[in-house]
């Protein structure tokens, strides 16, 4: 299950950082976005990245 599949999408950490940081960080853009709808995204993101894990 990908997130994209999910309306989800987000950016590898090293493409935010200008000296190639961040291969352990995501970065998620949310803003405007009502909190119910934040609080969504996040629960079916982290069943995602747990579908990834197994």
């Amino acid at each position: 299950m990908a997130a994209s599949e999910h309306g989800i999408s987000f950016l590898p950490g090293t493409r935010c950082y200008a000296n190639g940081q961040g291969d352990d960080a995501i970065r998620l853009a949310f803003s405007f976005q009502p909190t119910q709808k934040i609080v969504e995204g996040i629960a079916t993101l982290g069943a995602v990245l747990r579908g990834w894990r197994h």
